[in-house]
């Protein structure tokens, strides 16, 4: 099938007022509930779905996404919601679609009372849903290869990025690329990333590598 992508791209800047496309459907974003509206006119036509604007992921016809603590699939010619699976409910925890690969949509879950993060993969054919890795949340992908933070915050500081491989089994870690890092990109089969000596951010470096993680370069 078609690879799946953000429903949000990341040159967003004011989504309410522009429409991104996917396939043959124009997304934006209500300006009050954050929720996407779909049409297959740029300029007009518009209907409000159940679809959480910033975690959402589409193939051009159909999108997945967490609401309340459940997985949905919403299909866009019939508009229809189907829920996949109901999430482990407890206390604050908040739970986001952040990528897709194949067959499998990795889920993480983040929680401000437990001070945790942990990734879940669900099957898209068997229906199973498992817990991959603790102390970990997906911030990009690329192929097998995903970059993903491992520290839990209430803030924006600079935190530990690591790079992982998705395998049959789920998420495996390569290595660990900054200990003190804040902010990174993928282009172009690169990964650029900064890494500071510390917490406090005073002296840092911008840094490349392949996205296997080798050749890193300043």
């Amino acid at each position: 099938g078609t690879s799946y992508v953000p429903v949000r791209s990341q040159e967003d800047i004011d989504a309410s007022k522009t429409a991104v496309k996917h396939g043959n459907y124009y997304f934006k974003c209500g300006e009050k509930d954050e929720k996407v509206r779909i049409s297959t006119q740029k300029n007009s036509g518009y209907k409000k779905t159940p679809i959480p604007y910033y975690s959402s992921f589409t193939n051009g016809s159909q999108a997945y996404y967490v609401r309340g603590k459940a997985l949905y699939r919403y299909v866009f010619a019939s508009g229809q919601e189907k829920k996949l699976k109901n999430l482990p409910v407890k206390g604050d925890r908040y739970y986001y679609v952040s990528t897709i690969y194949g067959n499998r949509i990795f889920i993480t879950m983040e929680s401000f009372d437990e001070w945790l993060m942990e990734t879940y993969s669900y099957n898209v054919k068997t229906g199973q849903l498992k817990k991959t890795m603790t102390d970990c949340a997906i911030e990009d992908r690329s192929g097998k290869y995903v970059i993903a933070r491992t520290e839990y915050q209430s803030d924006v500081s600079a935190h530990p990025l690591i790079l992982c491989k998705i395998t049959s089994k789920g998420l495996t870690k390569v290595k660990t690329l900054s200990k003190y890092s804040l902010g990174y990109r993928i282009i172009d089969g690169k990964i650029y990333y900064t890494s500071y000596t510390g917490i406090e951010m005073k002296k840092g470096s911008l840094c490349r590598c392949n996205i296997n993680g080798d050749n890193r370069e300043k």
